[in-house]
């Protein structure tokens, strides 16, 4: 116990001689310590489930399904959405059919995806017809119509 009181002692007297702006100096850098400590995890976590809600939504859905193997092509892709819509809690299925493409205009050149959608079913699933700014979303049974990303429209 006297050890505490002596410790007590000393550190008063050390903050009363000392200087002030070093005293507030550290106190200052202690509370930023702490409040790093504090809400730096929490920015880095809302970070992290902004990211991974943009790509749920406009990329690859809640349970994407791929081909195995070499051959990209699934096939009775009918028969599999329609075993899929009836298991319980599936809100919305969707097909889509990816290829990669370079697409050239005179000297200027670009590698880009391109994904077959059926614009219904598409939008019951992804949020892109929600971020547009710029025209319109597909529109179904148009043919010949292309939905063109920020990066390839400008």
């Amino acid at each position: 116990m006297r050890s505490l009181i002596v410790a007590s002692f000393l550190a008063f007297k050390s903050v009363v001689r000392g200087n002030a702006g070093v005293t507030i100096l550290t106190i200052a850098m202690l509370v930023l310590a702490n409040l790093n400590l504090l809400f730096v995890p929490s920015l880095v976590d809302g970070i992290v489930f902004s990211a991974n809600d943009k790509l749920v939504g406009t990329y690859s859905g809640n349970i994407p399904i791929e081909a195995e193997g070499d051959n990209p092509v699934i096939r009775r892709v009918d028969e599999l959405i329609s075993q899929i819509e009836a298991v319980d809690g599936v809100v919305a299925v969707t097909a889509r059919n990816t290829i990669g493409a370079q697409l050239t205009d005179d000297s200027n050149r670009t590698n880009c995806t391109v994904r077959g959608v059926d614009p219904l079913r598409d939008s019951a699933v992804f949020d892109i017809p929600q971020a547009i700014f710029e025209g319109d979303y597909l529109e179904p049974r148009e043919m010949g119509e292309i939905l063109l990303g920020v990066q390839l429209a400008g």
